[in-house]
């Protein structure tokens, strides 16, 4: 009986999406989340930390920052209906946006809602656009 009530609890939780202002596949991530089945709780972190601690980089090699920017990205993002912009000095440092969105959950829980739902986020960090 425990085990049951443990795993309705955790289907009651909130989903935690972590996420990248910088990452254009976080981008199209953002783009796809309308109506989740239970409350989100959006994380946004710094993937490149992620990468610097494992002594790697996302987009070191200039073949594959081309092939992600300028060909799977696009590809993707038309997948779902996007004509993906990617602006020019792409990508920029996500930290100020993750302070801005983490400041603005300070202030009360759920704050932060306006801002993801017009998807202020990805322009602050300079991120990318859609039409």
């Amino acid at each position: 009986m425990q085990l049951e009530w443990q795993g309705i609890a955790a289907m009651t939780k909130p989903i935690e999406f972590y996420f990248d202002f910088a990452s254009q596949y976080g981008f199209l991530a953002t783009m796809q989340i309308d109506a989740p089945p239970r409350a989100l709780t959006w994380r946004p972190f710094l993937l490149g930390v992620v990468y610097k601690r494992f002594g790697q980089s996302p987009l070191d090699h200039p073949l594959k920052r081309d092939y992600i920017i300028k060909v799977d990205a696009p590809r993707m993002a038309r997948r779902i209906g996007l004509d993906l912009k990617v602006p020019a000095g792409f990508p920029e440092h996500a930290l100020p946006p993750s302070r801005v969105f983490y400041w603005i959950e300070e202030q009360g829980p759920g704050q932060s809602s306006g801002v993801r739902q017009s998807r202020l986020p990805q322009v602050l960090a300079g991120g990318l656009r859609y039409q």
